[in-house]
């Protein structure tokens, strides 16, 4: 198999090896997400069988409520409201912070599948993952400000030229039918190329992970840069067929 995965594949290759490898190593990789992610997913259930909280979750009886009496119900759920929204909070953020630990194990597998190496165990995966945690969690830091940048950019560029176009071309055509089609039109373009652009360089930027694992950069981003430069429509078309399955 090493030999096989180091050619170079396309889409349905890639996708054929991706399905080979979760299917082999199944128990391993369902280990990892449970260690990372299972302790939060048992308190969130734990929290949310408590009848305060379970009152707080009723969103009928919230709205079809009486007046009397309603403000010491809200007095008694006060504390576990802010207890509950407390926790979904910090298990965002935890998930957050562990989620490139887990995408750092699952590089680490591929990289001894690679090999031709025995496959670690699950605890093994993650002591590898987390003794490169702060490069990981830092790259994913900076990778997240270069999106949500791109992704404020992308939302005033399609704010100034759709108001920009839809004034002109209303003004012009005086607010006829056929004007407002055009409108229409030329703002779905401006999306769909708005779109186009910020997948273009989630997807350029994204390979950081495996690259500050292996300890090649200490961001990453660059080196993704680089590494995807010929490969943009075959990684783009991989994770358009795995989002339709």
């Amino acid at each position: 198999m090493p030999q096989e995965i180091m050619k170079p594949m396309g889409v349905g290759k890639m996708l054929d090896l991706c399905f080979r490898l979760y299917r082999k190593h199944l128990v391993t990789l369902m280990l990892v997400m449970l260690i990372c992610y299972g302790p939060f997913y048992l308190v969130r259930a734990l929290i949310q069988g408590q009848p305060s909280v379970q009152s707080i979750l009723d969103i009928d009886g919230i709205a079809n409520y009486s007046g009397s009496g309603a403000e010491p119900v809200i007095s008694e759920n006060i504390a576990a409201y802010g207890l509950f929204w407390l926790f979904f909070l910090l298990t965002g953020l935890a998930f957050l912070v562990l989620t490139p630990v887990v995408v750092a194990s699952v590089v680490f597998l591929v990289q001894h599948v690679l090999r031709g190496e025995e496959a670690p165990s699950a605890l093994r995966l993650l002591r590898m993952s987390f003794r490169r945690f702060w490069g990981l969690l830092g790259s994913s830091i900076v990778f997240g400000l270069i999106m949500l940048g791109l992704f404020m950019i992308m939302v005033t560029a399609f704010t100034i030229v759709g108001g920009i176009s839809s004034v002109s071309i209303f003004g012009f055509g005086g607010g006829s039918a056929a004007s407002g089609a055009i409108a229409v039109i030329w703002v779905f373009l401006i999306v769909v190329g708005l779109l186009l652009g910020f997948y273009y360089f989630l997807y350029r930027f994204m390979y950081y992970l495996p690259i500050v694992a292996h300890k090649e950069a200490s961001v990453g981003i660059g080196r993704s840069w680089s590494l995807t430069r010929k490969s943009f429509w075959r990684t783009f078309g991989l994770f358009f067929v795995l989002l339709l399955i």
